[in-house]
């Protein structure tokens, strides 16, 4: 399965039904610490996410296997934003939407609660998520959402 069959399933899976700006940036190794990833920052694109405009979707799912096949490493928040954000080409919590997913990065491989997903990025690496059943209040803080993964919910 190429980059691009699996972005744009990936990008649904993250923002489901909800609507905004996503933030898609390149990434590579610090040269002096090989395990570590800065931010190709002039890579930086800000794309408008709308589950009901799939066009929308496979463009920026094309940026993405561009910036895989670039660069190998590209991430995209698992929030969303405000148009102020692409407009100030900047994150802040001001402009966050809530999320219903939380994001672990060098994740465990044996978690006490199963992740949602789970995607290897190396050899001993893997970034995590756990998909809510709500989204999160902004809040700078990401303590509180890994709970509400871990809290079972009755049926309705």
């Amino acid at each position: 399965m190429s980059d691009l069959q699996i972005a744009a399933p990936f990008l649904r899976w993250l923002y489901d039904s909800q609507a905004g700006y996503m933030e898609i940036v390149a990434g590579r190794p610090f040269p002096s610490k090989p395990d570590k990833i800065e931010l190709v920052m002039s890579t930086r694109r800000w794309f408008y996410y709308d589950p009901e405009r799939p066009d929308l979707i496979d463009t920026a799912a094309r940026y993405i296997a561009l910036l895989s096949e670039s660069h190998g490493n590209v991430y995209t928040g698992v929030r969303l934003y405000l148009k102020a954000a692409k407009l100030q080409n900047s994150r802040s919590e001001e402009v966050a939407k809530p999320s219903r997913v939380i994001f672990i990065d060098d994740a465990p491989a044996s978690p006490e609660l199963p992740y949602s997903l789970c995607v290897r990025t190396s050899e001993g690496s893997r970034h995590a998520y756990y998909k809510c059943d709500r989204r999160s209040p902004k809040t700078t803080c990401d303590a509180p959402r890994p709970r509400w993964a871990a809290i079972p919910r009755a049926s309705t």
